[in-house]
């Protein structure tokens, strides 16, 4: 932590100043650094690299005639390359100042890819500074790229790549803080990453400092329990609290727009009960999973199946009208009688009634498209099951 008395000045590899902390300071009245070797000789900026090559602490003192002078001393951050040094300055009118090895310490032990991003004016974005934790984070030589914006691109998930882009370009647009969560290809293995960062403005253009960190474990435990909380552990099938939801959003998309027509069947097993009797509970199980597993394997991926009661299943098919629901709900149908369950040397078959209802045909609210779904599938049974009213 910084106190009130202290201020950080960064430096990049070739002397120039890339950020303050601590007590704001407009660092453009500065140039230099006073040493404090007795002698009182000027330190520019730009000189710090030629001048700490052989060292790597210097006492100094920041002064100005607004302020009491700043003492304390100006380190040497070491990367593995020569292009990763960079130089921090911590000064307070104490004078005091943590000794250099804690300060690289931090620097090489810090479970994060530390990072300043530019996009200067007539230039191509870049990093302009990456640790060396990009490699570890990255599995890849990272820092020895052209350190251009498409090169970070490519290590980026496919399918994430546009959603980062965005991010980027509506922080730079509105110069807010940016942050982030994405997939990067490590290698064989998949991790999630989250980034943020500052804007820092000049009359140049606008700079981001920011870090990335290493949240796979994180998230994928998240993942795990949002999974869990909308899977049917028996079937795969999505639970009822989910199928409501999304049957909800579909319905505020049609209203949105009228001339997309969501449909819903309402699935039932035939005359379940008796094989639960004749055969057990496991056989029941059985069924439900390899029926489930058959209806889910002939859906697209933007269908909603889900398990709503012991053995009742729906299926949402967003931008359908109730014709084609009626065609796919009879293929579904037609699928399941022709499917034979086979479970410790039995064989059993079953058939499934379907209603279906759609917002063609008035339904409106969840409310309502359920009710008329249910009320097909009961005119089915009554009719005599293994059909699609």
């Amino acid at each position: 932590m910084v106190d009130s008395n202290t201020v950080v000045i960064t430096f990049d590899n070739v002397g120039h100043c890339v950020s303050t902390y601590g007590i704001s300071v407009d660092m453009s009245q500065f140039h230099s650094f006073i040493l404090d070797n007795g002698q009182n000789e000027i330190l520019t900026f730009p000189e710090i690299p030629e001048y700490m090559l052989n060292c790597r602490e210097l006492p100094v003192s920041l002064q100005s005639k607004s302020h009491q002078p700043w003492h304390g001393h100006l380190y040497k951050c070491s990367g593995k390359r020569a292009n990763d040094t960079h130089y921090v300055a911590i000064l307070s009118v104490q004078g005091s100042a943590p000794p250099c090895e804690q300060l690289q310490n931090i620097y090489d032990n810090m479970p994060a890819a530390l990072f300043e991003f530019r996009h200067d004016e007539n230039e191509l974005p870049n990093f302009s500074y990456m640790s060396d934790y990009f490699m570890q984070l990255f599995g890849k030589d990272t820092v020895d790229l052209n350190k251009q914006i498409k090169d970070f691109f490519k290590l980026i998930h496919s399918t994430d790549r546009e959603k980062v882009h965005i991010s980027i370009l509506n922080a730079e647009r509105k110069q807010s803080e940016w942050e982030c969560e994405f997939r990067v290809d490590n290698e064989d293995s998949t991790k999630w990453v989250y980034g943020h960062a500052i804007p820092v403005v000049s009359d140049i253009g606008t700079r981001y400092i920011g870090f990335l960190i290493d949240i796979s474990a994180k998230k994928y435990l998240e993942l795990k329990l949002i999974k869990e909380s909308t899977i049917d552990p028996l079937t795969g099938a999505y639970n009822r609290r989910y199928f409501i939801e999304e049957l909800n959003e579909e319905l505020i998309r049609h209203h949105h727009n009228p001339q997309f027509h969501v449909s819903l069947l309402a699935i039932d097993f035939d005359l379940f009960k008796n094989i639960n009797d004749k055969y057990g509970h496991d056989m029941g199980d059985m069924v439900l999973q390899t029926i489930s597993k058959l209806i889910m394997k002939n859906i697209r991926k933007t269908d909603c199946f889900a398990r709503v009661g012991g053995e009742e299943f729906s299926l949402i098919l967003p931008n359908t009208n109730s014709k084609a629901a009626l065609r796919i709900a009879e293929k579904i149908r037609s699928l399941v009688e022709k499917t034979n369950i086979n479970y410790q040397g039995l064989t059993v078959s079953i058939t499934i009634t379907i209603g279906v209802a759609s917002t063609d045909s008035g339904c409106k609210e969840v409310k309502h498209i359920m009710n008329r779904a249910d009320k097909a599938l009961y005119e089915g049974k009554e009719s005599g099951r293994n059909c699609v009213k």
